[in-house]
């Protein structure tokens, strides 16, 4: 079960093989300052409420999910890796954008219902495998893995994705 949690910044560290599972319900901006475990969940449910990751998060799977209804969207200032899968999940009109940082993952998906994927002047910086992109809104992704990256199911209005190895 979630720890539900009504606060504007969050760190939580556990050791293998634990889990984090917290559901904030705060109104504004969820900053995630740290976290590191097996299994890692942030969930958003305050309405117009964002997630920040602003700090080092590290472990083996990530959710970042913008709760159902919030319009949420998440925000990647730092560096995340990952060594399974990291899935970030903007809700409705919510936009993920990566202005600082590179997401590592053995797996990257990334969704929102109608916001944007990165944009234009900032495509999301990952060092993914395997990469899943869907939206109605625009997508910009740019993957630098030094192996080859397979492209998963995905959609978007405009789409663009540059890789810096073989597809």
């Amino acid at each position: 079960n979630a720890i539900t949690t009504n606060a504007a910044n969050l760190s939580a560290t556990t050791g293998a093989p634990g889990t984090v599972n917290i559901t904030d319900t705060n109104a504004g901006p969820v900053f995630v300052n740290a976290l590191s475990g097996a299994t890692m969940t942030v969930t958003t449910g305050g309405a117009g409420s964002s997630l920040i990751a602003n700090g080092p998060i590290t472990g083996g799977n990530l959710n970042l999910l913008a709760g159902l209804g919030t319009n949420g969207g998440i925000i990647v200032n730092s560096n995340i890796n990952v060594t399974g899968s990291a899935n970030l999940a903007a809700d409705g009109s919510g936009n993920i954008t990566n202005p600082n940082g590179v997401i590592g993952a053995g797996t990257l998906n990334l969704s929102s219902s109608s916001g944007n994927i990165g944009t234009f002047a900032k495509y999301i910086q990952t060092t993914a495998g395997t990469l899943t992109a869907n939206t109605s809104g625009n997508v910009y992704v740019n993957d630098t893995g030094v192996v080859g990256v397979t492209l998963g199911s995905s959609t978007g209005s405009n789409f663009n994705v540059t890789f810096g190895s073989n597809l």
